[in-house]
């Protein structure tokens, strides 16, 4: 009995003294400042912005015939690769291939009668060239004898440059205008002389507008004659010799000049009738020609359906036999095995991104951890209203082909917007900002006050940390977080 009396003695002084211990422990430990803090040293500072897309194919296109007719083959399936231009299916053709070849046939006897015209024409236009001339001569043969053989004869030195008229006239005025005419047809039958001594075909129109001014003017000194004549007559009456002479002989010459004219004008009219251009017809027939074998030509080509570019085979709705209409989607198409990603992203995270950044991609179909390298390649200029947000559409690429990769597939995308290494960074929370100056908290060597020093930050990065360009240097020690800072907050 004594000795457990004793033993439990022994266990209620040794609890005492423990708790006594303790209690001086604990009342001698230092009371925490409640200050969190961290250290300003180099690392690196990224900024990422993280968003969610969808898979797509590079290239997809949905197509179909741009005539109607009833299917004649389908050369592939779904699922195929094809290569473009590949033939995907065409129309029962022997109709517009009949027309197409009957359009051809048509053109080249166009093209050939054009050929053939333009030989005879240029034979044609020779020969009324050298007509025209001959047709010249043989009018200054006839109007040079008019005048020789009759005109002349009204007039006294009828090749001087005086000739006195013979018929009188009721002026003096008038006469002298028909004396002067008659130098002036000497002068003219002397140049047209000239003229047609030296003519060739290649002046056989020039010739032809000259003898007609030729003959334009003998005619009017004709008719000028033949008036003073008749007025002669009347007032001498028929019955006077000489005027009726005046008057028959004026009327013969005339004549010879009007048979003149006539000669010229047809030789005119020929030549008209065979210039070059009279084959306009021909060319025009030509280009109608033309434009039907290429409508023909564009209906034969409308009636197969290729592949626009490389890639696979997604979707084939019709079956040979069956009548289809135009310009209806009965054809798709993506690209193999190259896929893009499309983004919309906020306005708040589209500054400072750019194309050419890198991102990480994880795709829900597999685990976090297998990542797809993928690049921005475009931005949208303009913004996108998604859910009454502005955004932007964004589109990357992914880097290397994957066969794992599925059209359709959620994709989550890091893009990284910009990156420094090696740099000196603190935590952004200890960064203060207010009164138009940014500071830090630095911890003084006692470890429970600190005092501000102002700071210039760079680069924010996504993990929360901030880069600092001047105020503090590296290894100071800074507050992130001091009692009363959620109060202030």
């Amino acid at each position: 009995m004594p000795k457990k009396r004793f033993k439990k003695r022994y266990i209620l002084i040794l609890l005492t003294i423990v708790i006594v211990a303790g209690v001086i422990f604990f009342a001698s430990r230092p009371k925490s400042s409640g200050i969190e803090t961290a250290i300003a040293e180099p690392a690196t500072v990224t900024n990422v912005v993280s968003v969610t897309g969808n898979v797509e194919p590079v290239a997809q296109a949905n197509f179909g015939f741009q005539i109607g007719g009833v299917v004649k083959s389908i050369p592939v399936t779904v699922g195929e690769q094809v290569k473009a231009g590949d033939l995907i299916a065409s129309l029962n053709d022997q109709t517009i291939r009949a027309s197409l070849l009957s359009a051809q046939a048509a053109l080249q006897e166009a093209q050939a009668n054009l050929a053939d015209n333009q030989t005879n024409t240029d034979i044609n236009y020779t020969n009324a060239k050298r007509s025209a001339v001959a047709a010249a001569v043989d009018a200054y043969n006839k109007v040079q004898n008019a005048v020789n053989s009759y005109s002349n004869t009204l007039f006294t030195s009828p090749q001087s440059a005086n000739p006195t008229l013979l018929i009188p006239t009721p002026t003096s005025a008038q006469e002298r205008s028909i004396e002067n005419e008659q130098v002036g047809i000497i002068a003219l039958l002397q140049k047209w002389n000239t003229e047609v001594s030296t003519a060739s075909t290649s002046s056989a129109e020039s010739l032809i507008t000259d003898s007609q001014g030729y003959i334009a003017t003998v005619t009017s000194f004709m008719n000028n004659v033949i008036a003073a004549a008749n007025v002669y007559a009347q007032i001498r009456g028929s019955t006077q010799a000489n005027a009726a002479t005046y008057v028959a002989t004026a009327n013969t010459a005339n004549a010879a000049v009007a048979a003149a004219a006539s000669e010229i004008t047809s030789a005119e009219n020929n030549l008209i009738a065979t210039r070059p251009q009279s084959v306009a017809a021909l060319v025009a027939k030509i280009a109608q020609a033309q434009a039907n074998v290429a409508n023909w030509q564009a209906q034969d080509n409308e009636s197969r359906v290729t592949a626009p570019f490389d890639g696979i085979i997604t979707q084939i709705t019709p079956q040979v036999g069956d009548l289809v209409t135009a310009n209806t989607i009965q054809f798709a198409e993506m690209s193999d095995n190259q896929y893009k990603i499309v983004v919309y992203v906020p306005e708040i995270n589209i500054v400072g991104m750019a194309v050419g950044d890198p991102a990480n991609v994880t795709l829900d179909a597999f685990s976090d951890t297998v990542n797809f390298p993928a690049t921005v390649t475009k931005i949208d200029p303009a913004q996108t209203i998604v859910e009454g947000v502005p955004t932007y559409k964004v589109t990357l690429h992914f880097n290397q082909p994957d066969n794992r990769i599925r059209s359709g597939m959620t994709a989550n995308i890091d893009i990284t917007t910009d990156s420094l290494s090696n740099v000196l960074a603190i935590p952004f929370r200890s960064v203060l900002q207010g009164g138009g100056s940014t500071t830090v908290r630095v911890l003084n060597s006692n470890g429970t006050t600190w005092h501000y020093v102002p700071v210039t930050t760079g680069l924010k990065g996504s993990d929360g940390m901030v880069q600092i360009l001047s105020g503090i240097a590296t290894g100071t020690r800074i507050v992130t977080y001091a009692p009363g800072d959620n109060a202030l907050n």
